[in-house]
């Protein structure tokens, strides 16, 4: 059976010009203090073949939302998160909603085997150890696009709570 796209909603993702600034700014304005910061270069698949993706990645959980700052920083995919930023200028713009798999690995398998058609196309998706994503490149109907995504409890029990 076909899983719900808009169930188990769990992250809003912004991408951001500068990661510091933007933490920052969330302290402030809704304090939100302690994160998980990743470094990630990473290869990617997308539509044009395997691209390489460099990114800076802060996660944090508020109550039972799960914010993703990402800045990023190179590869030959980076456009997918700055086609939202401004030429110029710091920024934080919002580029995904996220949409939890939970879980054993064979929930995402299952899932996977239902996208990447011409009515749920994939942009991006990667498999970086005990975590697995996917955008949706739903811009047409939405405004932004949904990344699905399976990762480990482990994984899920490192990001701060706020």
């Amino acid at each position: 059976m076909f899983p719900r796209l808009f169930g188990n909603f769990f992250q809003h993702g912004y991408v951001t010009s500068d990661m510091a600034e933007a933490k920052a700014v969330f302290e402030k304005q809704y304090g939100v203090s302690q994160y998980l910061d990743i470094d990630n270069a990473l290869e990617v698949h997308t539509p044009a073949g395997l691209q390489t993706l460099d990114l800076k990645i802060s996660l944090a959980y508020v109550d039972n939302l799960q914010v993703e700052l990402i800045q990023p920083v190179g590869g030959s995919a980076a456009d997918l998160y700055r086609q939202v930023l401004p030429a110029t200028g710091f920024a934080i713009a919002i580029h995904h909603m996220g949409f939890l798999i939970e879980g054993p690995e064979e929930n995402w398998h299952a899932f996977r085997s239902h996208i990447g058609n011409e009515s749920y196309p994939i942009a991006i998706e990667a498999e970086v150890g005990p975590v697995r994503f996917a955008y949706i490149d739903t811009r047409k109907t939405t405004g932004h696009y949904s990344e699905y995504l399976w990762m480990s409890q482990d994984v899920n029990a490192m990001v701060p709570r706020n």
